[in-house]
Formats: structure tokens, C-alpha cells, sequence
């Protein structure tokens, strides 16, 4: 990514961090704190990808999770909502790094 993409991309990232965070305040803060981790695990993990509306992925991903959350749901579904997602061919690399993050988070969440 350039820097001026980067730049934007950082951007939308605080914005959608800020704006998630408003939707699971009901969560306790070591939930927050296990969203925000799973957060920054899909901004690794997403920030190359753009849907075909040239939105980032990651925007999509939040929306979503904010959707969950102005229900209430718990921790694991507004992670999920994060994580979830399709690799496209190609990013076999991607693919593990996904895997070891995601059963990392696993064992987090069900200590």
C-alpha cells in the first residue's frame, strides 16, 4: 500500500474502531479489550482487500458486527463478525496467519 492509501486506510481504521467501540459499550472491558484485539487481528488481516464498491472489507466487517452488537449479542458473535470473511485465491500465507490467530482468539475467549 502507498502511503497516501495507508494514510486513508489508518484513518478509516480509528474512524470504525471509534465507531464500533460506541455500539459494545454494553460489553464488560475485558470483552472490549478481546474485541479491540480482534480488531487489530482483521486490520492485518484485511487491509488489502476491497469489496467490488471499492469499500474497504473492513468496513463491510464492522458494519456488520455493529449490526450484531445494536442487538446486544455477545463477545464471540461480534469477533466472528470481525473475522469471518472468504480468502481469495492467492493468499495461502494469509490463510494460515488467519488460522494460528483464530484458534489463538479461541483459546482466549474460552479460558
Amino acid at each position: 500500500m502507498n502511503n497516501t492509501n495507508s494514510t486513508d486506510f489508518d484513518q478509516v481504521c480509528q474512524n470504525l474502531w471509534q465507531d464500533l467501540e460506541k455500539t459494545i459499550r454494553y460489553l464488560n472491558t475485558e470483552e472490549i479489550s478481546l474485541v479491540r484485539k480482534s480488531y487489530l487481528i482483521a486490520i492485518e488481516l484485511f487491509q488489502d482487500d476491497r469489496r467490488n464498491n471499492n469499500q474497504y472489507y473492513l468496513e463491510h466487517k464492522v458494519n456488520v458486527a455493529k449490526i450484531l452488537a445494536g442487538i446486544k449479542l455477545d463477545k464471540v458473535t461480534i469477533i466472528s463478525a470481525l473475522l469471518y470473511g472468504d480468502l481469495a485465491e492467492g493468499k495461502l500465507e494469509k490463510e494460515k496467519y488467519y488460522r494460528q490467530k483464530c484458534i489463538l482468539l479461541l483459546k482466549i475467549l474460552t479460558k
